[in-house]
């Protein structure tokens, strides 16, 4: 058994050591498991197998390096998803963008080795070209810490599907490339204008590579502000609204004040006069038409979901749903505003819809929304919900569907779940945020 070269052909299957940390530095704060822990974890289970990996003959790996590489990605990429709390398309197209990196750093090392060793074959093990795969890995290792806060940006904020189910065949094309990139025999390379072609194709694709990284940055962060725009304007509007609602109960009121001693000197002299009906009469018709109907509602003191629990509750009231709000929400909560106000209004909107499937004597909601722990907001809403064939309906309404994607979505950013299911006639949201600022 040849120790040196085992230990060479072990090395080369390390350079998988950078990429596990390419993919783990933008993603940290939804990591399962401690880095502590996960990470020393990581680093025994590659080397471990890097290791069975040299000991095999030589000669097989001649012909199946690549098969045996890939095969360690896939183990790789099955631990990446069950330690991350990601949706999986993302650390998909995450995972790619580390194999395209590891390409690079390949060819790097094809390159290095064309250079020295012109009339070498490709299957040979030389240190050149080890270093410079490592070099060149370190190089994209760099980058990937700088940019690490942008990249966990880009998936706490931007959710589209349509992008997320396609946006992987950009790295996955540029993987292929340079797979089909890698020479048969150095000598060919030098032969006419080949080695000036082939740098300059790398260097196009490697270009092409980091400028699509930016860009999607940009578009991302384009149509989050966008998206964030909207959604302010519809909780201004609502706010606004809500301070109309307020400022005409405190008019009325006033007015009620004044008109006080009238409505005490009528209802004085209706008694002496006996007339205890018309007494009951003129106090329900002053109770239900002037009280009840101009008393705004008011359920926390956080003023943004205040306007959104009260914009909701009115629908609900003219729906004839009944509702039951317990939220206890402080005036300043590390969670963002538009974002609570997106949670709280997605869950509401999805479960008017359902409760107006019901007759209106079921008809009802109840939400409860309070911090039990010091780091968590917890919320839990239950509505009354009609038949099996009517509730898939509904969840084949696009708009329904986006409301609770957006809710785990936002859950997902703060480090949170969010759960729904079905039980007889009713349905339930339990959302948790956690509250605990993450650098």
């Amino acid at each position: 058994m040849n120790l040196p070269l085992i230990l060479h052909v072990a090395a080369e299957y390390l350079i998988i050591l950078p990429a596990i940390v390419f993919c783990f530095l933008p993603v940290t704060k939804w990591l399962k498991l401690a880095p502590a822990k996960l990470y020393p974890l990581c680093t025994i289970i590659v080397v471990l197998l890097c290791f069975a990996l040299g000991c095999l003959n030589p000669n097989s790996l001649k012909y199946s390096a690549n098969t045996l590489f890939l095969f360690l990605m896939l183990i790789f990429m099955i631990i990446y998803f069950q330690t991350v709390h990601l949706d999986k398309q993302k650390l998909f197209y995450l995972f790619l963008s580390s194999l395209t990196a590891l390409s690079f750093c390949r060819l790097a090392g094809n390159i290095t080795e064309a250079l020295i060793y012109r009339e070498a074959d490709i299957h040979k093990y030389f240190d050149y070209g080890l270093i410079a795969q490592f070099l060149f890995s370190f190089f994209f290792l760099g980058i990937a810490f700088l940019f690490r806060k942008k990249i966990a940006w880009i998936f706490e904020n931007f959710h589209s599907k349509i992008v997320w189910r396609t946006i992987w065949t950009i790295p996955a094309f540029i993987t292929f490339t340079n797979f089909m990139m890698v020479p048969v025999k150095y000598r060919n390379v030098w032969v006419g204008r080949a080695f000036l072609l082939y740098l300059t194709i790398e260097m196009v694709l490697l270009y092409f590579f980091m400028f699509f990284q930016f860009i999607f940055y940009q578009i991302a962060k384009t149509s989050y502000e966008k998206y964030m725009l909207e959604k302010s304007s519809f909780v201004y509007q609502i706010q606004a609204r809500q301070y109309e609602a307020l400022k005409k109960y405190m008019e009325q009121t006033r007015s009620m004040r004044h008109d006080f001693r009238h409505i005490m000197i009528t209802v004085g002299e209706l008694i002496q006069k006996g007339n205890y009906e018309q007494v009951q009469n003129y106090t329900r018709h002053y109770y239900h038409d002037i009280l009840d109907e101009t008393m705004p509602y008011s359920f926390c003191k956080n003023t943004a979901v205040n306007a959104i629990l009260c914009y909701y509750a009115n629908i609900a009231t003219h729906a004839d749903i009944q509702i039951d709000f317990q939220v206890g929400l402080p005036d300043k909560i590390y969670i963002s505003d538009i974002d609570l106000s997106i949670v709280f209004g997605n869950l509401l909107e999805n479960a008017i819809k359902m409760a107006k499937t019901v007759q209106q004597k079921k008809r009802c909601i109840c939400l409860t929304a309070d911090i039990d722990t010091p780091d968590s907001l917890y919320i839990v809403m239950t509505n009354s919900v009609k038949t099996a064939k009517q509730r898939e309906s509904l969840s084949d309404n696009e708009e329904y569907i986006d409301n609770l994607s957006s809710v785990r979505n936002i859950a997902e950013k703060y480090c949170g779940v969010a759960d729904f299911y079905e039980n007889k006639d009713k349905f339930a949201s339990n959302v948790m945020l956690k509250i605990k600022k993450y650098e």
